[in-house]
């Protein structure tokens, strides 16, 4: 039988991990190479991980549903897990990525603010809500107005993909002075770089900056994850793999929202990565369910 692994209170570790593993919370080198390595990069946290990680985003999908609620449900799936869940909550990670963006309000307020359709969707409602909460932050109050962009991300084996931007009609005309993309998780970096090119494909040579939730940096620091791709990235945690690879990622509403480009994603990392699938598929149906088709 599966031993069941330590989880600790999000609260106190961002990235909850098994101490015989891995070091717990910060990680004050990797802070440090980041800042030498990457000075167009700001961030709030920076922090490895040992297991997967599982983003709690849930709160735009089920409102009546506390957050305290759906963060504990979101631990609790580490029972159905080959490995270690690291829960991160959709809620927490807004608040450190605004309280990253505060200080450069001025510089990006003019910018023209895209978010991927569909993560994308999930931060911005976030945001919103954290906007409405949270009167110190009326400087970002142009994140409301963050245009859905459509992208669709091809699997092209092995872990690799291509990405296509839907129809752009919706995008103004006026050149704007700036770029502003907004989302999820950047990982290997594919999807912002393709919507700078085509934003600076558009409108010309104008800078585009990156902000996300979680970025994933590379072993080797190359910058793969996406902070050369683009002018400035901003991220509320930066986390690095304890093994030789990046750390597996999802969130809830992936799983909860019948989307049919979500489908092979969903299905490849239940197969990897869940020991008692059937009995995960019956959770995540439960919570598909009281969403009402959001």
């Amino acid at each position: 039988m599966k031993e069941k692994p330590i989880i600790y209170d999000a609260s106190e570790y961002p990235f909850p991990v098994l101490p015989e593993v891995s070091d717990l919370g910060d990680c004050p080198s990797l802070a440090e190479k980041l800042i030498v390595n990457f000075p167009q990069l700001t961030f709030s946290r920076a922090v490895l991980a040992d297991g997967n990680i599982l983003i709690q985003d849930l709160s735009p999908l089920l409102p009546e549903t506390p957050n305290a609620d759906l963060l504990a449900l979101a631990k609790s799936l580490n029972m159905f897990s080959t490995r270690t869940l690291h829960v991160v909550d959709g809620q927490e990670a807004t608040s450190r990525m605004l309280n990253v963006l505060n200080a450069r309000a001025n510089d990006l307020k003019d910018s023209l603010v895209l978010y991927p359709l569909g993560a994308g969707r999930i931060v911005k409602n976030y945001i919103e809500k954290a906007l409405d909460a949270n009167v110190t932050n009326c400087v970002l109050d142009f994140l409301r107005d963050g245009i859905e962009l459509p992208v669709t991300r091809i699997s092209t084996g092995t872990g690799k993909f291509s990405v296509a931007i839907g129809n752009s009609a919706n995008l103004p005309e006026k050149p704007p002075k700036k770029a502003f993309i907004v989302d999820d998780v950047i990982a290997s970096g594919q999807t912002a770089y393709a919507i700078a090119a085509e934003i600076k494909k558009r409108y010309g040579p104008i800078p585009c900056n990156i902000a996300a939730w979680i970025l994933v940096d590379p072993p080797d620091y190359s910058g793969s994850s996406g902070v050369l791709l683009n002018d400035c990235s901003f991220a509320g945690y930066v986390v690095k793999g304890n093994l030789m690879q990046r750390p597996p990622i999802n969130s809830l509403s992936c799983f909860v929202r019948e989307e049919p480009r979500d489908i092979a994603v969903k299905q490849k990392y239940v197969q990897n990565y869940m020991y008692r699938p059937e009995e995960f598929k019956t959770v995540i149906q439960q919570l598909r369910k009281g969403s009402n088709g959001k």
